[in-house]
């Protein structure tokens, strides 16, 4: 509280004189066409919005609401470098700016770095104040975030300011501790109340309600949260929701229960779910009844496998792993089996759709439910170990601790997590982490990994995680964290290989949901495990930004919009540079000459992860390298001298030298570089420096690439931003510069050439 109190002063006294000002009022016509604009936006009415919002620019010329909509759009548009230059135009040539408005459209494109919105948030802008409240909470600093966003909330022009300020101020108060929440949702009824029912701006705060979270061990009903849930049965089937917005809505009304009998659909629905307008979801409210089993069953396992990599897969697109194609050949049987089908999803951990199936037979569900909760706890108790802090109950015993203590230490206490899970395991009557094996990066960090170099299981635990095929991982960077991965295995296997020219061996873990880690996968000396969700995840990213894109006008627009006038490789705010590499990857050749519907080639669940696959091999060959430390110590050394002396500044540069080791033997090496292109952009934007050092490596390694690309691509116009060129860098091209970086990294061995 006393924190708050400070930052409230601290502001007040940056800004009073920006205090006594109030904000010039709108013209009435100009705030009835931006409600319009902001409803036909959120229903995915672009053009329409764009006319709107053109509209209101005009009735209305100093208010900047309008603007930034049509920034937004030139940047949906992946016209970025064009906005960019015409925002620094008008903040350089604007003789006064009352308003802060150019001030406000240059800053949301610079990085959050350079503290952008600062000066304007002074000066009294209220969009500034509200930008510069995003940037502070995504920095941490919730107490400022707090008070600026009631800044932009005091100088709102209107109800759609008030309303997307007032969204602001609630996610910010949702972050402020135990009663956050309560006091976010408060705030958004309040308003709520206060609109008209028509408004479009009501679809705002109630979307806005399901975005507050709730802390850890607060209750799952309070009197808020309980309000809320009551307006929903209202919004089932509003127009004034996008079908995204709906299916939001309608799963946060099923509940837990009701949710995981639709999802059954996937092991035995008829032929998959209907279409989502026609799911008559209304009725499963809570209180409702749980629908009745589909009439018919037939095989679901094809639909299912669509997002699985074919390395999990043998020539029939079954599973290789055994216990898997047991539960697939069960799946695939005419006929009600679902006892057998559950006991052979749970047989590969896959708990959640085990207890789908048997809840719809009613049978089996005391089994069942005894290893969700053992998996559960489990994963709770590694969450609050990976946040600082763990605390496990034993009969009338309470363990509790507080890193930094020794990996050891944790083990006892995480066993007591794990005993409940050996009731799946009854042979096993001891289960012990403490058998598995420590592995030592010399002074940067200590592993487990409770299975061997040949994937083999480690002790009791590594027997019974095997059992459930269930991956655990727990790293402990020195100085850090423990960081901890839960995750559910789809094929553990040993392999080999080399990556330019350097040997690679260990084991490797095909994962699906995963816990405890925003990454798609990790290494360790032993072996690496991916996330096949985690590509699936980025494969809809590509086919979503291929379905923006159809015409062959609005892909021109986008590859032929000219980079900034400037030094070349220096590195600017990229601005959708990534998704404009991703559409010229997936764009035919001569598609410039061709009709004006065209047909992206978006990549695959398993292109995208053989990048990770790649990525991984790459830590494994480092690994070799490097370790045992005494051996190569001078490489270890200057590796740590690079890394600034610090485990996340050397973090980063192991990151990044894996990245361009996948970079260069990729068979599209645009798809390496658009990853390191959107992560990227996400730490330009504030939003990637977490507990992971990636985005620092990429940057890293994107400032190595725009050095060597001038030699490598040498049509790209010098006099202009390369950073923005990169969408015309073939792959060839591309793969040229990555060598060369890999060559100046020392990533390629001697002799080793590249066979393309």
């Amino acid at each position: 509280m006393r924190a708050r109190c400070l930052a409230a002063v601290l502001v007040g006294a940056l800004g009073l004189a920006s205090c006594r000002l109030l904000p010039a009022p709108l013209p009435p016509g100009a705030l009835e066409v931006a409600e319009q604009a902001h409803l036909a936006q959120r229903l995915g009415r672009e053009a329409e919005a764009a006319a709107l919002w053109a509209r209101a620019a005009e009735l209305a010329p100093d208010w900047v609401t309008p603007r930034r909509a049509l920034q937004l759009a030139e940047l949906g548009a992946l016209r970025g470098p064009a906005a960019y230059a015409a925002a620094l135009a008008a903040a350089r040539d604007a003789a006064s700016d009352p308003a802060g408005a150019e001030a406000y459209l240059l800053a949301r494109l610079e990085p959050p770095a350079r503290d952008p919105f600062l000066a304007g948030a002074r000066a009294g802008s209220a969009w500034s104040a509200h930008g510069l409240g995003v940037h502070r909470l995504a920095a941490g600093r919730v107490d400022e975030a707090v008070t600026w966003a009631q800044r932009a909330v005091e100088r709102a022009r209107g109800p759609v300011d008030r309303v997307q300020f007032l969204l602001g101020l609630a996610r910010a108060e949702a972050a402020t501790g135990r009663e956050g929440p309560e006091r976010a949702r408060r705030l958004l009824r309040t308003e709520y109340l206060a609109l008209p029912e028509s408004s479009p701006l009501r679809a705002d705060l109630f979307m806005g309600h399901l975005e507050v979270p709730g802390p850890a061990g607060s209750p799952s009903s309070t009197p808020e949260r309980a309000w809320w849930e009551a307006e929903a049965a209202g919004w089932l089937d509003d127009p004034r929701l996008s079908e995204a917005e709906l299916r939001a809505v309608h799963r946060a009304a099923l509940g837990p229960r009701l949710a995981r009998e639709v999802d059954a659909v996937r092991w035995l629905g008829p032929s998959g779910p209907p279409p989502w307008p026609t799911l008559d979801l209304p009725r499963f409210l809570p209180g409702s009844q749980v629908p009745a089993r589909p009439p018919s069953w037939s095989p679901r396992w094809s639909a299912w496998a669509a997002d699985l990599p074919r390395v999990v897969l043998d020539e029939d697109l079954l599973p290789r792993d055994l216990a898997w194609r047991e539960a697939v050949r069960l799946a695939e049987r005419e006929g009600p089996y679902e006892g057998e089908i559950a006991a052979a999803l749970l047989a590969v951990g896959a708990v959640d759709e085990a207890l789908a199936v048997a809840s719809s037979a009613r049978s089996g569900l005391a089994h069942l439910e005894a290893g969700r909760e053992g998996l559960e706890r489990l994963a709770r108790a590694l969450g609050r170990m990976a946040s600082g802090e763990l605390e496990l109950r034993a009969g009338d015993a309470t363990l509790s601790f507080e890193p930094p203590r020794t990996p050891q230490e944790a083990l006892r206490a995480l066993d007591q997590a794990l005993a409940p899970v050996a009731r799946l395991s009854p042979e096993l009557a001891e289960v012990t982490l403490e058998e598995a094996r420590l592995t030592s990066l010399g002074p940067l960090a200590t592993l487990l990994v409770p299975v061997d170099a040949k994937g083999a299981p480690v002790g009791s635990a590594g027997m019974l995680l095997e059992r459930l095929r269930t991956w655990l991982q727990i790293t402990w960077p020195l100085g850090m964290r423990p960081q901890v991965v839960l995750g559910q295995a789809l094929l553990v296997e040993a392999c080999e290989g080399e990556l330019l020219g350097r040997p690679w061996s260990g084991t490797r873990a095909i994962l699906r949901a995963v816990q405890g880690t925003p990454v798609g996968g990790a290494a360790h000396p032993g072996g690496y495990w991916v996330d096949a969700d985690a590509a699936a995840s980025a494969a809809r990213r590509w086919r979503s930004l291929r379905a923006r894109f159809r015409g062959a006008a609005d892909l021109r627009a986008a590859l032929e919009c000219p980079a900034p006038l400037g030094g070349a490789t220096e590195l600017l705010p990229l601005l959708g540079e990534g998704d404009r590499v991703a559409l010229a990857t997936m764009a035919p050749e001569g598609w410039s000459d061709g009709a004006e519907e065209l047909e992206l080639d978006a990549p695959s669940v398993s292109d995208l992860l053989d990048l990770s696959l790649r990525h991984e091999e790459a830590h494994l060959a480092d690994y070799r390298q490097w370790l045992p430390v005494w051996r190569a110590l001078p490489s270890v050394l200057g590796l740590v001298l690079e890394g600034s002396f610090s485990v996340r500044g050397t973090w980063a540069l192991v990151e990044a030298r894996a990245q361009l080791a996948s970079l260069c033997v990729a068979s599209e090496p645009r798809l390496a570089l658009v990853e390191v292109l959107w992560l990227v952009e996400d730490l330009q934007r504030g939003l990637a420096r977490g507990e992971y050092p990636h985005a620092e490596g990429y940057e890293r390694l994107l400032r190595g690439l725009l050095a060597h690309l001038p030699e490598a691509a040498p049509d790209l116009d010098p006099g202009r931003a390369l950073c923005h060129q990169l969408h015309r860098v073939g792959p060839e091209e591309l793969r040229r510069a990555a060598l060369a970086l890999a060559r100046e990294w020392g990533l390629v061995a001697p002799g080793w050439q590249h066979d393309g």
